[in-house]
């Protein structure tokens, strides 16, 4: 599944955001598996991505430090993971890369399989 979620100003959670999460987390609950991926518009560590983490895997590995390609984003180079890439446990990510080179924020390439 793949989402280009609410947009907030300065990565901060607002009531928008908080309306819009809780509908999606209820639209998943229809599913048993799955991997959740796209710009969450929130900062990793924050309200709104960590809520997230603490429901399925994040993926993406700490030393990944942005998800924005500064060379094509209008605000230039920020340091701030906004995209993610979620798992329920039946799935193992194998491998994540981030790819810049792409659009404003950078690509994310992973190798996954699924456990029976």
């Amino acid at each position: 599944m793949n989402t280009h979620f609410t947009w907030s100003p300065n990565g901060e959670a607002n009531d928008e955001q908080r309306l819009d999460l809780a509908e999606m987390l209820s639209q998943l609950e229809n599913y048993d598996d799955f991997i959740l991926c796209g710009d969450f518009n929130a900062p990793r560590g924050k309200e709104i991505f960590a809520q997230l983490a603490s429901r399925y895997t994040d993926n993406l590995p700490p030393e990944v430090t942005t998800t924005i390609d500064g060379q094509f984003h209008y605000a230039g180079q920020l340091e701030i993971v906004v995209d993610g890439f979620f798992t329920t446990p039946r799935y193992q990510v194998e491998s994540l890369q981030v790819r810049a080179g792409l659009s404003d924020h950078q690509g994310l390439l992973a190798q996954v399989s699924k456990t029976e």
